[in-house]
């Protein structure tokens, strides 16, 4: 089960052999083994700018969408706005 790695450029290898990407050849390789094919992208970024070292990390593992959304306060305050409005105009204080 090899896999089959192809280089922007058209250059092919495989896993088996030794070798590594060339500075500077950021692109789109393409990957094949038995399990499909994909097509990965590569960029040329020192590994100082990346912060590789993620183990001061710290997961809370909450969900990021906590609360209400803005369209269920919107329509909350709608509603509000709708029957204040109806009560007052029905006691001819508003129209």
């Amino acid at each position: 089960e090899s896999t089959t790695w192809t280089a922007p450029d058209g250059t092919s290898w495989s896993t088996g052999e030794s070798r590594s990407t060339p500075r500077g050849a950021a692109g789109f390789y393409s990957v094949q083994n038995p399990a499909g094919e994909w097509v990965v992208g590569c960029s040329v970024v020192s590994p100082v700018e990346t912060m590789l070292n993620n183990q001061t990390v710290t997961t809370t593992e909450l969900a990021l969408n906590r609360g209400w959304s803005a369209s269920a306060w919107l329509t909350l305050l709608a509603i509000v706005v709708v029957v204040t409005e109806s009560i007052l105009y029905q006691r001819r204080m508003v129209g």
